[in-house]
């Protein structure tokens, strides 16, 4: 196994334990430790400062590590914030068979996008895998999506309406399953 595909695992909430404790569980904090961190806010690189890790979210660069806290060492490894993908379509496969675990959801976590923007994708299935990842019942990146496409590119899924009243209803359909752009 590679050491990132190792951290994104020993990091991930575990299936059935929900994401943090938005689903009502108490969330882990992690500390990881010894690695160079690129915090991203220019050039500076910091070398000596834990991670501190609590739920599915960074809390802290540096400081005390919690008392309880997992800590992972890192040493040799850079760590960097987690990649955003703005136009990922992680959706496509047998819309009537959800796997346990869709593997391009992981192998996004495996190369450190933690975050995507899946738009025009079928409804049924990416409002349903998102859920599943915020549940921690999949790994997966945060997912955010605006579901079926409003105005289609000649497929048979897109939605074609004739007039504004039509657009309105479908743009409320798709926020009430969780559209959120």
């Amino acid at each position: 196994k590679s050491s990132r595909r190792r951290i994104a695992l020993d990091i991930s909430p575990k299936a059935g334990a929900g994401a943090g404790t938005s689903m009502g569980t108490k969330a882990e904090t992690i500390a990881l430790v010894g690695g160079r961190i690129l915090p991203m806010n220019g050039g500076e690189v910091r070398e000596g400062d834990a991670v501190i890790i609590e739920g599915n979210r960074i809390k802290a660069i540096g400081g005390d590590i919690p008392e309880g806290a997992r800590v992972i060492d890192v040493t040799g490894k850079t760590l960097i914030p987690g990649l955003i993908d703005v136009h990922a379509h992680l959706h496509y496969t047998a819309k009537d068979i959800l796997p346990t675990q869709e593997w391009r959801y992981q192998v996004n976590l495996d190369f450190g996008v933690t975050t995507v923007h899946d738009p025009s994708a079928s409804s049924d299935v990416v409002f349903t895998q998102a859920e599943r990842v915020r549940a921690g019942e999949m790994a997966g990146p945060r997912v955010f999506s605006t579901g079926a496409i409003l105005y289609g590119a000649l497929d048979s899924e897109g939605v074609y309406p004739s007039n504004y009243e039509d657009a309105l209803a479908q743009v409320e359909r798709m926020k009430a399953l969780g559209a959120t752009s």
